[in-house]
């Protein structure tokens, strides 16, 4: 009976001792629950304040680190915090202007001397004898050009000039004529004496001139089919 009792004091102690240990369990997880939904919903109001109706990220997103919720159960219970206040209204945007803003200018493109940086006299590989050699051969070759250009144009601009010889007639000189006894003309011309019908050369000229007729006023020629007369005495 002893040892009935014993064991029925210590099944009632270790009932009290979890029921006493019940009560703080229960009243730290109703403190915790209401904790909780106090957080999230001051959470729900910044959130409400940062991002107003009809508009998104017109703020800038809070700096704050998120909070950690799993430290924060075990930390002591903090006041809530106050709601945020509601931003202030974006001010209203000014029209933009009607007229339309002339294009500006283009600007002024470098030259290659200035886009080049500085550019020397001359090259620096090249000493001053070489500069004047190669000076005098371009001064040559100018010269050159210049001499074939005008030799071109005279060749051009010149034109043989077709010599033209002189009538016949003023190389055959008659010097008189004569009879003979048998009653025959004949004429001197160019120191040879002629009969009718009879031909002579003259010095430059091709074929032959031919005595046509002699008369006391004349002798009548013929040269390549046309006839000419001369006169013994012109006067």
């Amino acid at each position: 009976m002893a040892a009935s009792g014993t064991g029925s004091r210590a099944g009632l102690g270790w009932l009290v001792l979890a029921a006493a240990l019940a009560v703080p369990g229960f009243l730290f997880f109703n403190w915790w629950s209401h904790m909780k939904a106090e957080r999230d919903r001051s959470v729900a109001a910044k959130a409400r304040g940062r991002l107003p109706d009809g508009a998104v990220f017109q703020t800038a997103p809070g700096t704050a680190k998120p909070a950690d919720r799993v430290a924060s159960s075990s930390a002591p219970a903090a006041p809530p915090a106050a709601p945020a206040p509601a931003p202030a209204p974006p001010p209203e945007a000014s029209p933009a202007p009607s007229a339309v803003a002339e294009d500006p200018p283009p600007a002024a493109t470098p030259s290659p001397e200035a886009a080049a940086g500085i550019v020397l006299p001359r090259d620096p590989m090249l000493s001053p004898m070489d500069i004047v050699r190669i000076r005098e051969e371009e001064m040559a070759r100018e010269r050159s050009r210049l001499e074939l250009e005008e030799a071109n144009r005279r060749r051009n601009s010149y034109r043989p000039v077709k010599r033209v010889a002189p009538p016949i007639e003023t190389r055959v000189e008659l010097m008189g004529t004569v009879a003979t006894p048998n009653g025959a003309s004949l004429a001197i011309v160019n120191n040879a004496t002629l009969a009718p019908g009879e031909s002579f050369s003259v010095a430059g000229y091709a074929g032959k001139v031919r005595v046509v007729r002699i008369s006391a006023a004349g002798v009548t020629f013929e040269y390549k089919k046309r006839t000419f007369k001369k006169s013994v005495n012109p006067e």
